[in-house]
């Protein structure tokens, strides 16, 4: 009978670590399980999903999570990751609610709360971010970045860039459609848009790092809300990310109370890290089908 009992327990300890364990990660296809299971003594201190725990002299460490991995072949639908993370000394974000005056308010914006934490993820980098409307994003931004640029097409949201960026003296302006040459090379890319133009974008970045234009390091910040079409674009997107998290806000001056409060997820990706042949076929017949480029290549259209 001992001999049954410790083949049992063995038996289940495999069972364990085989198949529950991996779930216990991050199912990047599941909106409520975003985040890894922190150690007993972690304390949410980063925001957006960021655990934190202390080293032996007290401070606070953020840990950075590595690429997603698949779990074992007949669990195909899970992707999970490391429980192994890397941390850095953490430093709050810019208080961009407390130091900037909107011209925008959410949606026409993105919430304060999201901008403080892609402020937090460009922290000492050179960032360029694509489209900015009337700047409250990168004059956000540039309170964190080691030096910020805004690359902007439209001529009106150009002079009130311009005369913002004069008045702050944090970010440079560009007036040009991306990726028109000369195309600035930077660590960090930031966009906001549908969803459907994520893909894309990631895909002329790609392009332009196998071409040498950009570093091949450089990375995107891209964002995605937790509903509708640009949640569809994330499940599909989601394999090629190196990292995300799930950001809550809440924007008291929103233009419809219903949109108050709510979530927008951030996503980290390196496009020279991504296999295209397979990121093109996952991603071309779905943008023809929600007719985004009017029939036009996929990959052609600049920003």
């Amino acid at each position: 009978p001992s001999g049954i009992l410790v083949g049992f327990r063995i038996s289940m300890s495999l069972i364990y670590f085989v198949m529950i364990n991996p779930i216990a990660g991050i199912g990047v296809h599941d909106p409520l399980h975003l985040v890894s299971v922190p150690p007993h003594n972690a304390t949410t201190v980063c925001g957006c999903g960021c655990e934190c725990t202390t080293n032996p002299k007290g401070a606070p460490l953020c840990c950075q999570r590595p690429q997603p991995k698949r779990v074992p072949f007949f669990l195909p639908q899970y992707v999970t990751n490391d429980t192994h993370m890397t941390c850095q000394p953490y430093r709050p974000p810019p208080n961009c609610k407390r130091l900037i005056t909107p011209k925008d308010v959410y949606p026409i914006r993105s919430p304060f709360d999201t901008l403080q934490h892609v402020a937090s993820i460009a922290r000492g980098q050179d960032v360029v971010e694509i489209g900015s409307r009337q700047g409250d994003s990168i004059d956000c931004i540039s309170r964190a970045a080691r030096r910020a640029t805004t690359q902007e097409m439209m001529r009106p949201y150009c002079r009130t860039l311009r005369a913002r960026a004069k008045q702050t003296g944090l970010f440079n302006v560009v007036c040009r459609q991306f990726p028109k040459p000369p195309v600035i090379n930077a660590e960090a890319y930031i966009g906001w848009w549908m969803g459907f133009l994520n893909p894309q974008f990631i895909y002329v970045v790609h392009k332009l790092q196998e071409e040498g234009v950009l570093r091949a390091s450089a990375k995107m910040i891209l964002t995605f809300h937790d509903y509708g079409e640009q949640w569809e674009i994330w499940n599909r997107i989601s394999p090629f990310a190196s990292s995300f998290s799930l950001c809550p806000f809440y924007e008291p001056t929103a233009t419809d109370k219903r949109d108050r409060r709510g979530r927008l997820l951030v996503a980290i990706f390196h496009p020279a890290e991504i296999n295209m042949a397979v990121f093109e076929k996952r991603f071309r017949t779905e943008v023809f089908e929600m007719g985004a480029l009017n029939g036009k290549p996929w990959h052609k259209k600049g920003y």
